[in-house]
């Protein structure tokens, strides 16, 4: 969905917030898991992914390109797909 150019210029603090998003989802804490995957993934010199929870709701926004990604994604829980 991205290609390979967004991973192409990432610095160490992007990479941090990755490991982290796998840390926190292997623990359970899924929101912040999808919030520091988003981080990971936002552009510093753009707007290219927002992001805001609201209760069990997590609401976001990707922009690639022409394309425009955005889900409202309930908390996700193990054994359910």
């Amino acid at each position: 969905m991205f290609g390979r150019f967004s991973d192409s210029y990432k610095t160490e603090k992007k990479y941090d917030y990755w490991d982290q998003s796998i840390e926190n989802f292997e623990k359970g804490d899924y929101f912040l898991s999808f919030a520091n995957f988003f981080e990971y993934l936002a552009d510093d010199h753009s707007s290219n992914v927002s992001y805001a929870q609201d209760d069990d709701q997590l609401t976001f926004t990707i922009l690639q390109g022409s394309k425009n990604y955005g889900i409202c994604h309930k908390p996700y829980h193990k054994g359910r797909r």
